[in-house]
């Protein structure tokens, strides 16, 4: 089939390994026909003007997907947005999404996110994890719980700006733990991208919310009480765990085992 995947980049750099990348990739080797779209024009691709799709996936620019003549269109929902009808299918990482678009009469799945292990390749030079702990993202007005979290750790977590691609995951290679705070449009459950991509690089994951039901394998993976967080330490736990929570992921969130599934999809419609 042909697919025309439409995302829309923070910035050039935001490319690698993100979503649009990993999504590409994993469906042209699986054998389809691929062309990538980046709403923002942060990066250019060889026949995006071309006609004839079987399959639009739309990561965002939801309306003007829909714009786009295919067979089939497909959404990707990883936060609160919400697609205006008309889509074939919506997949979700977070249930309550899905019983939503259930609800507007949306055949809608529940898919969790993914981890691109192409990105282990970022570890190569990486000398040693010396960073303790470490939060990548945005603190700001909007994020009142993420703020008081990492407040509560004082100097025990080293925070870092948002970081994208190549970078953030060389940055990930070097640290213990990562401290993962959940917006508050997750409904309580996981469901962010750095569980997966800190996890992956074998960092041991801190974060709040709960597994969704649909994720059996892995209930355990990354759950811990923020308040005892202090009186942990960097030791040989603290590596077998992560470990544990990569091995995990390796196993049952990475593109190879989401790809087959939504190709799947897109021939059932």
């Amino acid at each position: 089939m042909r697919w025309l995947v439409i995302d829309r980049l923070y910035n050039a750099e935001a490319y690698d390994f993100g979503h649009l990348d990993s999504y590409g990739h994993f469906l042209a080797e699986a054998g389809e026909e691929v062309w990538r779209y980046d709403l923002a024009g942060h990066r250019q691709f060889p026949g995006e003007g071309e006609a004839g799709w079987d399959v639009v996936f739309a990561l965002d620019g939801y309306e003007q997907a829909l714009k786009v003549p295919a067979r089939v269109h497909i959404a990707q929902v990883a936060c609160d947005t919400v697609v205006p009808p008309g889509f074939s299918a919506v997949i979700s990482s977070i249930p309550a999404m899905v019983d939503f678009y259930r609800q507007r009469g949306e055949n809608a799945h529940f898919q969790a996110l993914a981890f691109d292990t192409r990105a282990l390749v970022c570890s190569m030079g990486v000398q040693g994890r010396d960073i303790q702990c470490l939060f990548v993202g945005t603190i700001g007005p909007n994020h009142v719980k993420r703020r008081r979290i990492l407040a509560s750790f004082g100097d025990f977590v080293t925070t870092a700006p948002p970081t994208f691609g190549k970078a953030m995951f060389r940055l990930l290679a070097r640290a213990q733990i990562v401290v993962n705070v959940h917006a508050e449009w997750s409904r309580g459950v996981i469901n962010n991208m750095r569980m997966y991509e800190a996890a992956g690089m074998q960092c041991r994951v801190l974060t709040d919310g709960v597994w969704p039901s649909e994720v059996i394998p892995d209930q355990r993976f990354g759950q811990v009480d923020f308040d005892r967080v202090l009186t942990m330490s960097p030791n040989q736990t603290t590596g077998e765990l992560a470990a544990r929570d990569q091995a995990v992921v390796l196993q049952n969130h990475t593109y190879i085992q989401r790809i087959p599934r939504l190709i799947e999809l897109a021939r059932s419609l």
